[in-house]
């Protein structure tokens, strides 16, 4: 046997019994990191599950037969404003209150064709909506909403007023 050879077979010996002493070891490793990470994985999964959930609150339409309720926003107080479309397809600004009740049609006096709409509404009650013209063209408008009563405060021309 040359001197090449021994010293091949005497390198291979201590990599062979490095490799058969760190099976048992990676093997044990390898089972104790699966027994850990399981349970953990069931955790998380039970979590995300939870967490992607969704409660149904309520569910209202705004008085009248045959109205189409979309509500839009909804401010601190839990008022909401939206808009509702009636049988004849008039749309019409609402606000719900936090108590239940809702406010008169929401109508700027400038709508003249049928077309108001309730976007957004703050902590104050102010309203901020559109409404249509037959020039074609949407107008902006803000109104305080109060359960007794809407007052129109009528807003600049805008494109569209989103709250």
């Amino acid at each position: 046997m040359n001197k090449n050879n021994m010293k091949k077979n005497n390198m291979k010996k201590p990599i062979k019994e490095a490799i058969s002493i760190l099976k048992p070891k990676q093997i044990f490793i390898s089972i104790l990191a699966v027994l850990f990470v399981f349970p953990l994985m069931g955790t998380f999964a039970q979590q995300a599950a939870n967490s992607g959930s969704i409660e149904v609150i309520t569910t209202f339409d705004y008085p009248g037969t045959g109205n189409s309720t979309e509500p839009q926003k909804i401010n601190e107080r839990g008022d909401i404003v939206g808009i509702f479309l009636d049988s004849l397809g008039v749309s019409r600004g609402f606000v719900r209150f936090s108590n239940g009740s809702f406010s008169a049609p929401i109508v700027d006096p400038n709508d003249t064709v049928g077309f108001t709409e309730g976007r957004g509404i703050n902590n104050s009650r102010t309203v901020a909506g559109d409404y249509a013209s037959s020039d074609g063209n949407n107008h902006g408008f803000f109104c305080r909403a109060a359960p007794s009563q809407n007052t129109m405060f009528p807003a600049r021309s805008v494109p569209m007023c989103l709250g």
